[in-house]
């Protein structure tokens, strides 16, 4: 604990054996003294997260349901006439449609934060301890998926199926939203045209 330039590092006292023993050496306030004894009980690094009982099932029911749970925004936005939303986004009298959709958008979102809440409870009765908390829904259903994916793998082994679920409704949802998109510029490119 000394610097190139022979400076003290840290005052006086005992510290955690650089040398990597487990014990507890003494620091001169120059020098490490060759005298070392039991390091004192409670001194230990971060502990590993408990691990969940061995058999523990990690799907519920709740969990499949956030993951899927984009599928039905997906339908919405597949029955959606983008070319006549396009349309009456250019047309200053008319009224856009979508009022319907960004209704189903938070329903959506609150049925996640619900869902979340039971499966948390659910991991918790079954001797999770800490899991993944269902405030993260807070930020999207995406968002818990993942962390209590990962944190399920962590303390029971398995419970990455619920991500890849969610990826393949996510990327479906951006092939519908691709086409969409194409459908309202095939709309709205022409017209702009005509204003130039």
């Amino acid at each position: 604990m000394t610097y190139h330039d022979g400076n003290p590092a840290a005052p006086a006292g005992w510290y955690a054996d650089p040398s990597g023993s487990g014990q507890e050496r003494w620091w001169d306030g120059r020098n490490w003294a060759e005298e070392r004894h039991a390091a004192p009980s409670g001194f230990s690094g971060a502990s590993a997260p408990p691990r969940a009982p061995e058999g523990t099932p990690v799907y519920t029911p709740f969990i499949w349901a956030i993951a899927t749970l984009p599928v039905i925004s997906v339908l919405a936005l597949a029955t959606v006439d983008m070319r006549a939303v396009a349309a009456a986004a250019m047309d200053p009298n008319a009224v856009p449609p979508g009022a319907a959709t960004s209704s189903l958008s938070w329903i959506l979102f609150a049925a996640a934060i619900v869902l979340a809440y039971f499966d948390y409870r659910t991991l918790r009765s079954r001797g999770f301890a800490l899991p993944f908390h269902w405030a993260w829904t807070l930020l999207g259903g995406g968002v818990y998926v993942i962390g209590r994916s990962v944190i399920a793998r962590r303390r029971a082994g398995s419970g990455l199926g619920p991500i890849w679920a969610w990826a393949a409704v996510a990327a479906f949802g951006l092939v519908v939203a691709a086409i969409k998109v194409n459908d309202a510029m095939s709309v709205m490119v022409p017209a702009m045209d005509g204003l130039g």
